[in-house]
């Protein structure tokens, strides 16, 4: 490439900025697409959530690496709501609920058994972080951490 060339190349980056410190507009293409995609997975998330399956749709809250982009555009301000209630709040609590549940069910099972798998829960205590690192632990969280902690004395 000739200097005149680079030349030119560099002025013009110059003066478009590289896109960069522009927040998010209303045509913000990886904005949509974010949005895009948390319209299809939202469904999916909730619908797990319902079938006492949160473990299957875990991944389906990818779209939360975006929720800040999608918060500064107003028309995506109500479906980053949802998408912060959802992933950071309900679907780490459903985690917790089913792994409490299964313990429960376990120990009814094997009263007598010092140790029940059930009491190590990668589920359990991945909703647990999760909720934590949110900034969203409740009553609801609370009271799960008791009931697991009540059959699973020293699993947490």
């Amino acid at each position: 490439m000739r200097k005149r060339d680079l030349a030119s190349v560099i002025a013009a980056l110059v003066l478009v900025g590289c896109g960069k410190d522009k927040p998010p507009q209303e045509d913000n293409a990886g904005t949509d697409f974010v949005a895009e995609m948390a319209q299809k997975d939202l469904p999916l998330v909730k619908a797990g959530i319902a079938a006492g399956k949160p473990g299957d749709v875990i991944f389906k809250c990818a779209a939360m690496s975006g929720v800040a982009d999608l918060r500064k555009v107003e028309r995506y301000q109500a479906l980053a709501k949802d998408l912060t209630e959802t992933c950071d709040h309900d679907l780490p609590l459903a985690r917790m609920k089913v792994a409490t549940d299964n313990a429960e069910v376990a120990r009814k099972a094997k009263p007598d058994e010092k140790v029940l798998s059930e009491c190590f829960s990668a589920e359990f205590q991945g909703g647990l972080d999760d909720l934590q690192k949110a900034k969203r632990e409740d009553d609801a969280s609370k009271a799960l951490i008791a009931r697991f902690k009540t059959v699973c004395p020293k699993g947490m």
